[in-house]
């Protein structure tokens, strides 16, 4: 399954703590009084067997394994990665 994978830029924000990059299922959106930031159109990344996108109880995107919530962070090389629920680090190819 290929997904979209967005590398989200945050310049401005309400506390100094949440700038810099971040990955994403969605887009950035729209500026605000407190955010400000970007987003690169988004890559197009194969999602390793076992893994699936749904929505969380907020309604927004995740990645889970079964019913295990999965983080997508940054690897070492600045390119997007899954961390599961036991720390395991599944690096992404691009589709």
């Amino acid at each position: 399954m290929k997904i979209k994978i967005y590398k989200i830029e945050t310049t401005e924000t309400f506390m100094a703590d949440e700038m810099g990059t971040s990955f994403s299922l969605e887009p950035w959106g729209t500026d605000t009084s407190y955010y400000r930031g970007g987003d690169d159109g988004g890559i197009e990344y194969v999602l390793p067997e076992g893994f699936e996108v749904a929505e969380d109880q907020c309604g927004e995107e995740c990645i889970y394994k079964g019913d295990t919530h999965c983080s997508l962070c940054a690897n070492k090389h600045g390119n997007p990665m899954i961390v599961d629920n036991n720390g395991v680090e599944i690096w992404l190819k691009k589709a």
